[in-house]
Order: structure tokens, then sequence, then C-alpha cells
């Protein structure tokens, strides 16, 4: 129950982002979070076979790109290397592709009003009329990410010097219900520099 509570909110605040984003480049102002968040919940099951859909293709690079790596490793030879590493760049551009395809998606589907297979078909068209736009976009949101990846890797990592702490001072003098406490005070910072 709980995870797909988790699975309903996190498709519907994807839904609620790209509506509010969508009315403030119309208006020219912030509306009303709350009428964003219910077009969202409208459009809910379209967002969900849209987002079924990116994962599971998702997960099919992710594999690809895996058995890549590993005979990558196993390779004796350098032309093979080459070969695999051509192979390995295409995968991670088909993904940075379907990447694009899949915020057009969304995008049809919260704004336009269009279902699933209707949005993927005119996000490929969207997507082929404007192939540099897409992939300079597609780009730049690569970028962010590992930006925010970083961003909250540095957070975890100062969040937590505390608990190590905590914990060297529990694992020497043997408290462990130090342990316990080095951990509630991570997360609690990690949250603090979250929000």
């Amino acid at each position: 129950l709980l995870i797909m509570a988790v699975v309903f909110v996190t498709i519907t605040a994807q839904g609620a982002l790209v509506a509010y984003a969508a009315n403030y480049f119309k208006d020219k102002k912030f509306n009303n979070l709350a009428k964003a968040w219910h077009k969202s919940v409208g459009h809910f099951w379209q967002l969900l076979k849209v987002n079924i859909l990116y994962k599971l293709i998702f997960c099919a690079l992710l594999l690809s790109s895996a058995a890549v790596i590993k005979f990558w490793y196993l390779a004796e030879t350098a032309i093979m290397q080459i070969v695999l590493g051509v192979v390995l760049g295409l995968l991670l551009f088909l993904y940075l592709v379907f990447s694009i395809i899949y915020f057009y998606v969304i995008a049809y589907v919260v704004i336009d009003n269009q279902i699933a297979t209707r949005a993927a078909r005119l996000a490929w068209r969207l997507f082929d009329r404007h192939i540099l736009v897409s992939v300079e976009i597609g780009l730049v949101m690569l970028f962010l990410n590992l930006f925010l990846i970083l961003a909250g890797a540095t957070a975890l990592l100062l969040a937590f010097l505390p608990a190590v702490i905590i914990w060297i001072v529990a694992g020497i003098f043997g408290f462990t219900k130090l342990v316990a406490g080095g951990l509630a005070v991570g997360l609690f910072i990690w949250l603090v520099l979250i929000l």
C-alpha cells in the first residue's frame, strides 16, 4: 500500500510540475499549484503507462550497457575494445533520445490531453523535426541531473560526517546505543540540507 502511494504521488507530482510550468509560461505568473495537481491526477493512468514503458526501456538499455561493459573488460584485442566502446556510446545516445522523447510524451499527455500512444507519435514527430534542439535540451537535462546527483551526494557525505564521528566514538567506547543515535543525527542533518 505504501509503494502504491509513493508511485501515485511521484507520477502525479511529475505531471503537476509539467502542468504548473506550462501554466507559468502561458500566463507569465505563478498560478494555483492545486489546479496543476488536479490536472495531473486526471492524467494519472496515461502517465503511469508512459512511466512503465520508459522504465522498461531504461532497464533494457541498462542491462545491455552492463553486458557491453562486461565484454569490454573480457575483450583481448584493442579493436574489440574500440568496437564495444562505440556500441556503449550508441546505447548511451539511445538512452538520451528515449529520455527526450519521454519528456515530450509527458508534456503531450498533460498539456494537450493526449492518450499515451498518440502522445508518443506526436513526441517522435516533434523530435524528428527538431533533432538538434532536442539533443541540446537532452544534454542540458543530463548535465543538470549530474549536478543534482553530485550535490545530493555531497550533502549526504556532509550530513553523515557527524554520524561517522559518533559511530567511531561508539566503537571505541563500546556504546552500541550511540550507533542508532548517530544514524538519527545523520538522517536529520541530511533532511535539513535537502529541504
